[in-house]
């Protein structure tokens, strides 16, 4: 190979590299983009269904303006442009008067899968951890939550049953959803070339650990957001577990699907306020 051809393919490799982190980025806006129209949500209730707030957006876009200006690769005068249509989005999100479900853990979780079982037409919310979505709906500040239930004897059960004791808060119902998960990643591979495997919930690590000894795939806790980003740019030997909202959510390809037990199901609760009453398809 001469020294121009390497350095040409140098030049692609490096351009690749690039193109790749610039896909990564565009990820991350647009999860940051859905966190902000979700906390923005969040909002109406405290704001007493009041939607439009012209002095609070008037407030917002000038502290981006001016912030826009310090950035040295940003046009203020751009910026100026295509924050008003980010907030437009909010306001058009929370005109729709959907109820929102809590749930603790990120999109793409099972967690959310529940909810939008038990309520399709609905904004899932995702929260850190499981006692902050019970004080969300105990305060009134989300109309549901979603929950695994505490009939299942793991850990996390035993957990939420703890945290419901005196919660004042009441279940409304409760959904039982098949299991359905999948080998995935942010590229085409074979599953020879799976070396580990990320998970995010414990609880489906129980479904999956016959597949994964079976193929000496070593799992590995991650968060979801982590795992896709770990996969894509530094561990080619890595896939991740996940349903189809994961899939879908994200982009990723599947390399093996339904590598759960034959019969896997979930089972979670829902609870709202002593004194909300229940909206909705169930």
């Amino acid at each position: 190979m001469t020294k121009s051809s390497r350095y040409g393919t140098n030049k692609r490799e490096k351009l690749n590299e690039i193109r790749n982190k610039i896909n990564e980025v565009d990820m991350e806006m647009l999860l940051l983009l859905n966190k902000r129209i979700e906390l923005a949500l969040r909002t109406k209730v405290l704001k007493e269904g009041k939607v439009l707030d012209k002095e609070r957006e008037a407030k917002v876009i000038e502290r981006i303006r001016s912030l826009a200006e310090k950035q040295p690769a940003l046009s203020a005068d751009k910026i100026n442009e295509i924050w008003p249509k980010i907030i437009e989005m909010s306001r058009e999100a929370q005109e729709k008067n959907k109820k929102l479900i809590a749930f603790a853990g990120e999109h793409g979780y099972y967690s959310e899968v529940a909810a939008k079982a038990w309520m399709e037409d609905s904004f899932t919310i995702p929260l850190e951890r499981l006692g902050e979505v019970i004080e969300e709906v105990r305060r009134g500040y989300i109309e549901y939550g979603v929950l695994p239930s505490y009939e299942q004897g793991t850990s996390t059960s035993k957990e939420i049953k703890w945290l419901m004791d005196g919660a004042n808060v009441k279940i409304v119902d409760k959904v039982t959803i098949p299991v359905h998960c999948h080998l995935l990643a942010p590229f085409k591979t074979e599953l020879t070339d799976i070396q580990c495997a990320y998970y995010s919930e414990d609880s489906i690590l129980n479904f999956c650990e016959d597949f994964l000894k079976k193929h000496n795939i070593r799992p590995i806790r991650r968060k979801l957001t982590t795992a896709v980003k770990e996969t894509a740019n530094q561990n080619r030997g890595c896939a991740i577990i996940g349903n189809d909202g994961t899939k879908e959510l994200y982009g990723l390809h599947v390399i093996k699907s339904d590598i759960q037990g034959n019969v896997a199901k979930k089972k979670y609760v829902v609870i709202t306020k002593p004194n909300e009453d229940i909206f909705g398809n169930k």
